[in-house]
């Protein structure tokens, strides 16, 4: 029997006519009768629905309204004006990215050299950023370091000098004036200056500017905990290796005094789901380049005769290592220009916050820095 429940007794129904003409009136059980229908923009709103679907009186109110989602110039801005393969030194294939005007002239062109473990996408909106800061007129290229994106992998024949030779191809192959340099990257900056100056090379860029360089100065970062991650990359346990590193480097002030539990959780919940897919191949380059930036260790006197035009910027809230290195290496290198950025952070590159782009186009530009610095 319609509306019948299992123990034989009737559910509460109640009549539902038909259309003129449709015939008799038809029971439909309660629990039918009524339920909530989900409208344009995720609300619900409550309408009565037949044993086919909503009324047709109804149905006009739950249509979705057409709307034309507006361009957004944003999306445009962090889509790579070119994408160029360069030919390292070693026959390797480098990929760039180049963003801007990618005919500008040498004076108006940037390489960017990333971090660790990061590719040369995810500085995609600190490009664009530093692009519409200069006013046009400038290309900045970010390449993929070896090991990430569309570049070669690292193999073993891998040497903390084949970051070296790759900058200077970078140099080369796009004609830039000026380098720039975040993290790891900014300790190859000025391992590749160094060199280049010592040697007399013209492709000597007029500018360099370095960001919270992680750099091994006079024994200034124990790599004793290197074995440690290369277990864990080893072992495929990403959250634990990305944990030892934060910890290690203190990139982040909350994570560096959290219990190493919490730090594991909290990296391994970031590589799962912002690094999918990426960190069967991130990890592996990271602990080569990692083991080769910092078994590498530098005197700081080395330093002392770099070109002036050198640019050490650092985070006013960078972790204790950061800053202490920044401070050594302003020592060190008498001609240059240190400059503490206002709230800054380790992460304030690539990640756009902070006076870190508006200070960079000044440098550029050559301007006074003004009110970024702290």
């Amino acid at each position: 029997m319609a509306g019948a429940r299992p123990d034989g007794r009737l559910r509460r129904c109640r009549p539902r006519h038909r259309p003129a003409g449709s015939g008799a009136r038809e029971w439909i059980p309660a629990r039918e009768r009524r339920r909530r229908v989900p409208r344009a923009r995720g609300h619900g709103v409550t309408r009565r629905v037949g044993a086919h679907g909503p009324l047709d009186r109804d149905r006009e109110h739950l249509r979705a309204p057409e709307r034309r989602a507006p361009h957004d110039h944003r999306v445009t801005a962090l889509t790579p004006a070119e994408t160029r393969e360069w030919r390292a030194a070693d026959g390797a294939t480098l990929r760039d990215l180049v963003f801007g005007e990618p005919g500008a002239p040498p004076e108006r062109t940037l390489v960017v050299v990333c971090g660790a473990f990061l590719p040369a996408a995810i500085y995609a909106p600190f490009a664009a950023a530093l692009v519409r800061e200069l006013g046009g007129g400038w290309a900045i290229h970010v390449y993929d370091r070896r090991g990430k994106g569309g570049s070669s992998p690292v193999d073993d024949s891998y040497r903390f000098d084949t970051e070296l030779s790759d900058v200077r191809t970078a140099l080369s192959e796009s004609g830039a004036r000026h380098v720039l340099g975040h993290s790891l990257g900014g300790a190859i900056v000025l391992h590749a200056v160094r060199a280049l100056a010592a040697a007399g090379d013209p492709l000597v860029p007029e500018s360099t500017i370095v960001y919270d360089p992680a750099i091994n100065l006079d024994g200034s970062m124990d790599a004793a905990w290197l074995p440690r991650f290369e277990g864990y990359v080893e072992r495929r346990k990403w959250g634990r290796a990305a944990a030892v590193v934060e910890r290690v480097m203190g990139r982040s002030h909350t994570l560096s005094r959290a219990p190493s539990w919490m730090v594991a959780g909290v990296m391994a919940v970031c590589v799962r789901t912002g690094l999918r897919g990426m960190s069967e191949s991130l990890f592996p380059a990271g602990a080569a380049e990692l083991r080769a930036a910092f078994t590498e260790e530098a005197r700081a006197a080395d330093f002392a005769h770099m070109p002036s035009n050198v640019c050490i910027l650092v985070g006013e809230k960078s972790a204790d290592y950061f800053r202490a290195t920044a401070a050594a290496l302003g020592r060190a290198m008498p001609d240059a220009t240190l400059v503490e950025v206002r709230k800054g952070i380790h992460g304030s590159v690539p990640a756009v916050r902070h006076p870190i782009v508006p200070a960079a186009a000044r440098w550029l530009r050559g301007e006074p820095l003004g009110d970024v610095a702290r």
